[in-house]
């Protein structure tokens, strides 16, 4: 009875602390999230939608890689850097720097191959397009990277004004290249590529000068990287199959209804990308909060409070997205993509999903349960892409609008099993 009330009193008194490292993960993630939305708002209005449609598909690379990287090198970090190496994050950082500077230079020799081989063959747009989006994804990842060491100690005050300065260098130059008639998805690339190289490396200085490397390690620390292969065996797919339901439309889209229709359908989702990034944030925010909570006994609870709290902010994004669709389709994109307004009631409920799943996500991540994500979104992306390309194939952009949304579901419904079975036998 005492150890009921000891927990209770222990939630309780988190409760505020959570709120408010929350507050800072998402102000964090709200700057970045931030620009690269106002970055695809411009790119919406300065390129056709053909070529918009071409950066989407581009850029859905980028993030399919960097699924692969995030099961290999960050999400380890969140579960390890809070808990296991949380007292020697010295050689611990160096570690993961080491990890992303191999995983670049074997990407970059094969995609440097594949890039040759084109341009031999005289398709010197695809071999510059293909090269340019691989150089820029892994600045990206460098950048996605640096910013999630800060989520270890949750200091985010330096991420933060990062985030300024990145909003500043990223719209900057759409604006200095779109004046000088530059502007081209690779071009785009580019600059997105260069924001988070600079931005990516002065952070890292500062989380250096913030800590303390005087005895770092040189060497790679063997038992660092046995625990993120353990991790990463089964996160690599599971990540992957994360990639289908965010992605997959838009690079299927133009084998039934052309380019043009994966930009716009891209236009639609940028709308609801503000929650998503939210809910990013909060998973990232989730995993170290959940790894302590296992510890001290009270794992049921947070994710109930966490529950709430993600899922209440899609809500109210949702209704606000739904009351103003037209409105903001009008001025923010121009009179073209107003038709589409009724696109927007569908997409905007799949943050509500999102936030369920960013919470039972991070929690089976806590775990260290990545098998159980596997199988989550491996079947739920089976079950769901079937059907889903059946919506695409015969309905166009409004059955990739359904589509996207059935996919949500599906891996909620299956992610909500896996954490009822864990909570049910692990107690808590």
């Amino acid at each position: 009875m005492l150890e009921g009330k000891t927990t209770t009193k222990t939630v309780a008194a988190y409760i505020p602390t959570l709120i408010g490292k929350g507050i800072g993960a998402i102000a964090d993630q709200g700057l970045f999230a931030s620009s690269n939305f106002l970055f695809n708002l411009l790119l919406v209005r300065l390129l056709p939608p053909k070529e918009y449609g071409i950066f989407t598909i581009a850029y859905s690379a980028i993030l399919l890689l960097g699924t692969i990287h995030t099961a290999v090198v960050i999400e380890p970090m969140l579960v390890f850097g809070a808990g296991k190496y949380s007292k020697d994050l010295k050689p611990y950082v160096l570690f993961l720097l080491n990890l992303h500077a191999g995983f670049s230079a074997i990407l970059l020799l094969l995609i440097g191959i594949i890039s040759i081989t084109l341009w031999i063959s005289e398709l010197h747009e695809l071999a510059m397009l293909i090269f340019v989006t691989t150089a820029s994804g892994l600045m990206v990842l460098f950048l996605w990277l640096i910013r999630r060491l800060y989520y270890i100690k949750m200091h985010f005050q330096y991420s933060a004004v990062g985030g300024l300065a990145y909003a500043v260098i990223l719209l900057g130059g759409v604006a200095v290249v779109h004046m000088m008639g530059l502007l081209t998805p690779i071009a785009s690339m580019l600059i997105l590529g260069s924001a988070s190289a600079l931005i990516g490396f002065l952070l890292l200085l500062v989380f250096l000068r913030s800590t303390d490397t005087s005895e770092c390690q040189i060497l790679l620390p063997r038992q660092a990287w046995a625990d993120h292969w353990s991790y990463a065996r089964w996160s690599i797919p599971g990540s992957v199959f994360m990639w289908i339901p965010g992605n997959l439309y838009y690079v299927l889209l133009p084998v039934w209804s052309g380019l043009e229709l994966s930009g716009i359908l891209k236009a639609m989702m940028n709308l609801i990308m503000p929650a998503l990034q939210i809910n990013t944030a909060l998973a990232m925010l989730f995993i170290p909060f959940f790894s302590r909570a296992k510890k001290r006994g009270y794992i049921k609870k947070a994710i109930t409070s966490s529950l709430l709290i993600a899922t209440g902010i899609s809500v109210i994004y949702w209704i606000i997205i739904s009351v103003c669709s037209t409105t903001l389709l009008l001025h923010i994109y121009g009179e073209y993509y107003v038709k589409y307004a009724q696109y927007l009631y569908i997409l905007g409920t799949v943050p509500i999903f999102t936030g369920v799943i960013a919470v039972l996500g991070a929690y089976l991540r806590a775990e260290i349960k990545p098998r159980a994500i596997f199988w989550a979104y491996s079947s739920a992306s089976l079950v769901s892409t079937l059907l889903g390309l059946t919506y695409l194939a015969k309905l166009g952009i409004y059955g990739g609008a359904l589509g996207t949304l059935f996919n949500y579901l599906v891996i909620t419904l299956f992610l909500a099993w896996y954490t009822y079975k864990g909570t049910t036998n692990n107690g808590g």
